[in-house]
């Protein structure tokens, strides 16, 4: 039986300092490698980190676009480290002017949906993405900061890098909810998806801790740094809500650091739960979605319907 390699490119996943959200990732792919070979399947996983340099997750692609041959069957799974870099992944690997070239290969990317020209030209390809909703997202989160803090009030929120989809879209989706509601977004401050720096960017920041009524952090190693800055500027009781679900947010919530974490599915499991049936034939490209996007539902932790403002003390 051949063999094929599951490539799975991230941001980082190092023990120390990683993002919890690629380490879950990493470690869900492993997991299905490891139950598929059971089941007497053959993969094995190759993990590629960029550790947020898009240069050279570009080049990580670029190589697998030099070495990988026309008749590979492996996958590769993407979650970009900027926005933007998307089409030129894809025209490294899938080698449009060559008909026969790849046409077996599985690709997916995760985070982000494919834009229309890209499902339009790659259309007969095994390309799909595989994203939650980030605008969902960021509403749920608006919606945790209304069931802590009835409206009125000013929010606090943490980014992180600008040119990265997500954070776009998590913030739109926060506005969308919070600012019908009579809330006000008081500052963005930006960070990293480490957390690196976050705990400085809140106690170097120049505004009054005393307006802040709640706190958004994009995700959840940012919130973590969020509220330890906003403990060292006497701002402790202030709610903070993050984003992943991981084991490490969930935690965060149990220590009573963040009133709730939203949970974004990764979506590995469903990609190469699809990619298996591409392979095997179970399905065909027709079969995929027709915006090629296996979409996840968010969820809450705790469930979002249990969260309530805080019983005033006598």
């Amino acid at each position: 039986m051949k063999r094929q390699t599951i490539h799975l490119l991230l941001d980082n996943i190092s023990p120390q300092g990683g993002q919890p959200y690629h380490q879950g990732m990493a470690q869900d792919a492993k997991t299905w490698v490891e139950q598929a070979n059971r089941s007497g399947d053959s993969f094995q996983l190759d993990v590629l980190e960029s550790k947020g340099n898009r240069d050279r997750q570009k080049e990580q692609v670029d190589q697998l676009g030099r070495e990988l041959p026309p008749d590979s069957e492996d996958f590769v799974g993407i979650s970009p480290t900027a926005t933007g870099f998307v089409d030129s992944y894809l025209r490294s690997l899938l080698t449009p002017d060559a008909d026969a070239a790849r046409e077996k290969l599985t690709v997916c990317i995760f985070l982000e949906p494919l834009n229309p020209s890209a499902i339009q030209r790659y259309g007969q390809r095994r390309l799909f993405s595989a994203t939650p909703s980030q605008q969902l997202m960021g509403r749920m989160q608006g919606e945790v900061i209304h069931r802590v803090h009835p409206a009125p009030g000013n929010v606090l929120y943490m980014v992180g890098p600008s040119r990265s989809y997500p954070t776009r879209f998590r913030l739109r989706g926060a506005r969308e909810y919070l600012e019908p509601k009579g809330y006000n977004i008081l500052a963005i401050i930006e960070s990293n998806w480490e957390g690196i720096g976050a705990e400085d960017a809140i106690v170097g920041w120049e505004g009054k801790i005393e307006a802040v009524d709640a706190a958004i952090a994009q995700n959840d190693s940012m919130a973590a740094g969020m509220k330890a800055g906003l403990v060292r500027r006497g701002g402790g009781h202030i709610p903070v809500v993050g984003l992943d679900g991981t084991p490490f947010g969930r935690a965060l919530v149990d220590a009573g650091k963040l009133v709730a974490t939203v949970i974004q599915p990764n979506g590995v499991s469903a990609a190469l739960s699809t990619y298996h049936q591409l392979l095997t034939g179970a399905q065909g490209v027709s079969d995929l979605p027709a915006d090629r996007d296996l979409q996840s539902q968010p969820t809450c932790y705790p469930p979002i319907d249990t969260i309530g403002a805080p019983r005033s003390r006598g």
